[in-house]
Order: structure tokens, then C-alpha cells, then sequence
């Protein structure tokens, strides 16, 4: 049986993070999940890379990356507009 708990926990704050980077009243809280999901992702992917038979959910892993990185992109698009003046 793989183990698949770091990878999981990358999808869910991977998740996580892009719903509260879109929720503007809990934005703050964002940024945290945001590296919890990439440092998981990242053990995730190097703990299936030296086991691949123990562990598993490489593409889990992925994705929760993969979202956060997406959550990045849209709150720095978000700052960078309120900074500017065209959100207000």
C-alpha cells in the first residue's frame, strides 16, 4: 500500500489556498497555506522519487503545486491593481 500523505496535503492546501486568495476577507492567511502546500509537494515528490514503491501520488503532488503557484499569480495580480489604483 502507497503512501500518499504528503502529496494529499499538498492538494488540499494547494486548494485551500486558491480559495482563500480569491476570498477577500481571509486573503491574509493565504500566503501560509501557500508554502505549506509547496514545501508538501516538494517532500511528496522527492520521497516518491527514492521510493517510488512506497509512496505515491505524484500527480496529487502536482497539482497542489501547482495551484499554489496559480494562487500567487492572482494575488500578486491582486496587489499589483489595488497598488496602482485600478481596483478600488
Amino acid at each position: 500500500m502507497e503512501n500518499k500523505t504528503f502529496a494529499l496535503a499538498s492538494l488540499q492546501l494547494g486548494i485551500l489556498s486558491l480559495v482563500l486568495s480569491i476570498s477577500l476577507g481571509v486573503m491574509m492567511f493565504a500566503p501560509l497555506f501557500i508554502i505549506a502546500s509547496l514545501i508538501f509537494g516538494i517532500l511528496a515528490l522527492v520521497r516518491i522519487k527514492k521510493d517510488p514503491r512506497k509512496y505515491g501520488g505524484k500527480i496529487m503532488a502536482w497539482i497542489g503545486m501547482i495551484l499554489s503557484i496559480i494562487s500567487i499569480a492572482f494575488l500578486l495580480y491582486l496587489f499589483s491593481g489595488i497598488s496602482t489604483g485600478f481596483i478600488t
